[in-house]
């Protein structure tokens, strides 16, 4: 999987650069991977998904125009980064752009592809389900910049957190387009542990809106809008 996940950004071209943080014990056998595809390894200094990425973006982000990571089980569409920038070049104020993402079973087979809602947009984000796919997107760095690095405290809604922060430093766009496949199976973070990923971003949500009387309320009714448009994106 790592190696079809490494190749799906190389062949973006030399426009592209794939880093790959890993612990120290796997290095040796990921680094003939990573080298014959044209990226980086990197030792892992700290622990978590979250630390890796800062230190990729840290080490080798600083030149680089846009950011944005992937899990070694997930694959890019071919050109979609290069869409992706295109899309952020004409939107000069965006801090970063999302779009729809194909998901896919353990051996490849696509499932169902989550389309962008039309209508999802930051209050939504901040009350209901987060629809943005992260491997779908692509983020300005000097805005990541701007709104700080992942959070590394958090396990599983650390996208959700960064691109709440995002939505202060400039518009989220929006691509109809596959952009990526996310690969589902009971060994991934998000499917294996689903339940503690739903109150972790619950947590994150609420520390992004002014505190209601409503909010309850709110917050329901955000819930079933999403799941509503979570049905119609799939369809």
């Amino acid at each position: 999987m790592l190696r079809e996940s490494v190749r799906s950004i190389a062949r973006h071209g030399a426009g592209t650069r794939a880093v790959v943080v890993a612990p120290a014990d796997r290095c040796e056998a990921i680094e003939p991977i990573v080298s014959q595809a044209g990226g980086v390894l990197l030792e892992q200094r700290s622990t978590g998904q979250s630390d890796a990425i800062n230190q990729g973006w840290a080490e080798h982000g600083s030149a680089a125009r846009y950011l944005t990571w992937l899990g070694d089980d997930d694959l890019l569409e071919p050109q979609s980064m290069q869409r992706c920038m295109a899309a952020l070049d004409q939107h000069p104020a965006a801090s970063m752009v999302w779009g729809a993402v194909r998901y896919i079973d353990v051996e490849g087979h696509p499932m169902f592809v989550f389309w962008p809602p039309p209508l999802y947009g930051l209050r939504l984000m901040r009350y209901g389900h987060n629809l943005v796919q992260q491997p779908g997107s692509l983020l300005r760095r000097t805005a990541v910049e701007a709104a700080g690095s992942l959070d590394v405290g958090l396990r599983f809604a650390m996208d959700l957190d960064l691109f709440l922060r995002l939505s202060a430093h400039g518009p989220i766009v929006r691509l109809n387009e596959v952009l990526a496949s996310f690969r589902w199976h009971d060994d991934s973070l998000t499917a294996g542990q689903e339940a503690a990923s739903v109150a972790e971003a619950t947590s994150v949500r609420q520390r992004y809106r002014p505190r209601r009387p409503a909010d309850r309320w709110l917050e329901s009714s955000a819930l079933a809008v999403t799941r509503v448009q979570y049905w119609w994106s799939k369809r």
